[in-house]
């Protein structure tokens, strides 16, 4: 079974995740959320709450989704992100200087 993020990152697990600024991670959306979202930018929105939570100054840029499963008796969708994480990681060593 595919693995996939239960709860947002911290800064130190993008940190340490992200290549070159690029950061890969699947997360899990219930279809009722993904068929709700309105469009890209509501999908963007749920990406960026999944992997960094609520309320964090800067967010991802650049994503792009994959489809990767299912959980069918949980009703969710498995879908992996690929984003920049570079203004984040930037923002988060203003941050902590």
């Amino acid at each position: 079974m595919q693995t996939y993020l239960e709860q947002p990152l911290s800064s130190a697990e993008v940190k340490a995740r992200a290549k070159e600024g690029r950061l890969t991670v699947v997360i899990a959306v219930t279809l009722t959320n993904l068929t709700n979202c309105n469009g890209i930018d509501g999908l963007n929105e749920m990406a960026d709450e999944s992997i960094l939570g609520f309320g964090r100054p800067a967010s991802l840029q650049d994503l792009s989704f994959k489809v990767k499963g299912a959980i069918p008796d949980r009703d969710l969708v498995l879908i992996e992100v690929d984003a920049d994480a570079s203004d984040y990681l930037n923002e988060m060593e203003e941050c902590d200087e």
